[in-house]
C-alpha cells in the first residue's frame, strides 16, 4: 500500500484534533465520582442562579440629565407631580400598582428626530434607599425588546407618552415561588423611583418617593 495514502487520513485526523482542542473549551463536567450526576448539575445550576439574583447590581443614574438635546423627560406617581408629592407624600395599600406616567417633550420650536436602539422607549428603576445603592425593582428586566434601529421625529411641543405599572403586593399574599431578583412585587416600606428616557439623548427624573403600606 502507498504509504502517502496511509499518512494523509492520519495527518487531517491530527490537524483537526487540534483544532478542536484549540478552539472548544473541554466540557465542565459535574459528577460524583466517575459517574456524571445530572441532579447534582442541576442543583449547581440553580445555585448559581440564586447567587446572581441576590447579588447586588449596579445601576447607574445619568446626573442632571432631565433636560437635554431639546427633550425634556417628566413624571408622575399615579397622576401625582413633584409639586403634588411635596405637599401629600403618597402612600399606596400592597397590592394597588404604581403607575407611573413618563413624558419625553420637544421643548425647542423645531423637530427633533431621537433615535432609539430597540423598541425600549422608558425604563422605571426603584430603590429602597434615597441613596440609590439598593435597586429592588426594574420595569425593563427580563423583558425583551426587538434589537431594531429606529428613529423619532418630534414636531415642536409634541411627546413621547408610557404609563408602567410597578407591582406592589404585601408579605403574607407574596407566593412562595415569586419571581426574585429585580421583577419581584413591592412590599410594604418606602421606596425611590427614576424615570428613564431610552432614546439618544439618554435622559433620567427623579428619585420620587413612595410608600406601600400594609
Amino acid at each position: 500500500m502507498n504509504r502517502r495514502l496511509v499518512q494523509v487520513p492520519l495527518l487531517l485526523a491530527a490537524a483537526i484534533s487540534l483544532i478542536a482542542c484549540g478552539s472548544t473549551p473541554p466540557p465542565r463536567v459535574y459528577a460524583q465520582g466517575d459517574t456524571f450526576d445530572p441532579l447534582a448539575y442541576d442543583r449547581l445550576q440553580e445555585d448559581a442562579r440564586a447567587q446572581e439574583e441576590a447579588a447586588p447590581r449596579k445601576i447607574s443614574i445619568p446626573a442632571n440629565s432631565q433636560e437635554k438635546g431639546g427633550l425634556r423627560i417628566e413624571m408622575k406617581l399615579n397622576a401625582m407631580s413633584q409639586k403634588d408629592l411635596d405637599l401629600r407624600p403618597l402612600e399606596s395599600r400592597a397590592g394597588r400598582p404604581i403607575f407611573v406616567d413618563l413624558t419625553c417633550r420637544n421643548t425647542t420650536m423645531n423637530a427633533v428626530t431621537v433615535p432609539y436602539s430597540s423598541e425600549k422607549r422608558f425604563d422605571v428603576i426603584v430603590f429602597s434607599d434615597s441613596e440609590q445603592r439598593n435597586p429592588v425593582y426594574v420595569y425593563s428586566e427580563g423583558q425583551l425588546f426587538a434589537q431594531i434601529f429606529q428613529e423619532v421625529v418630534l414636531s415642536p411641543g409634541a411627546n413621547l407618552k408610557r404609563v408602567i405599572e410597578i407591582p406592589t403586593m404585601s408579605l403574607d399574599a407574596l407566593p412562595k415561588d415569586a419571581p426574585r431578583g429585580l421583577t419581584r412585587p413591592l412590599v410594604p416600606g418606602e421606596y425611590w423611583v427614576y424615570g428613564t428616557h431610552e432614546g439618544t439623548p439618554n435622559l433620567a427624573v427623579g428619585p420620587m418617593k413612595f410608600t406601600v403600606t400594609d
